[in-house]
This record gives C-alpha cells, sequence and structure tokens, in this order.
C-alpha cells in the first residue's frame, strides 16, 4: 500500500482519531451489513475490503491495538460480532473462489478434449 505521509501522520497524532477511530471502523464493518440498496449483499465486500485493509494498517501501530483491547472490554459485542462478519466473508469469499477454479477446470478440460479431437 503506497502511504501519504500527510494522511500516516494525521493517524499517527491526531487525539480525535487515536480515540474514536477503533470504534467507528468496527462499528461500520457491522453497519455495512444492510446498506438498503438491492445489490447490498456485493456491495458490502467492497466496503469491507478497504476497512479491513485499514485495520491491517492500523494494526502495526501500538495505541491501536490498545485501543482494541480498550474497545473489546467496553463492547464485546461489536467486536465479535465484526470478528464473525469477517470470518463469514472470508468463509463465502473462499467457496466463491473454489467454485469459480472448479469451473475453470471444467473449461479447460473441454478446452483440451476439443484440442485432442482435431
Amino acid at each position: 500500500m503506497r502511504r501519504n505521509t500527510a494522511y500516516q501522520a494525521a493517524f499517527e497524532s491526531h487525539p480525535f482519531l487515536k480515540k474514536y477511530l477503533m470504534r467507528a471502523i468496527f462499528r461500520l464493518y457491522v453497519d455495512v451489513e444492510t446498506t438498503g440498496s438491492s445489490s447490498q449483499f456485493y456491495d458490502k465486500f467492497s466496503s469491507r475490503f478497504y476497512l479491513s485493509d485499514i485495520l491491517m494498517e492500523l494494526w502495526d501501530d501500538q495505541h491501536y491495538r490498545r485501543s482494541l483491547h480498550e474497545l473489546v472490554a467496553v463492547n464485546e459485542r461489536l467486536v465479535l460480532n465484526t470478528i464473525n462478519m469477517l470470518l463469514n466473508d472470508a468463509n463465502w469469499l473462499l467457496d466463491s473462489t473454489l467454485d469459480t477454479l472448479q469451473e475453470l477446470h471444467g473449461l479447460q478440460v473441454c478446452v483440451r478434449q476439443i484440442d485432442s479431437s482435431k
């Protein structure tokens, strides 16, 4: 990930971000479950991808790690819901990928059969 030093400095030093960002990301991760749109099932994956990317970056900062521990103490339910949704998303994406790989394999077999019959 390419880092913008101005943003990086804000994430590392801004007191408001340090206090509320972790809770806001976890809340948004859960709230994105129901966007209200007809394509909400697929839309959530796009939003959650970027939220996960932000969480991965924040994990390197000890303050945000402590912030997560504090969030667990204050709102364990939110953290557990987020982790549950994260695991469900990962499971669905893995299952979908395996289905696609199986379909691709079937297409490769068909192409080989066509090539061998020529």
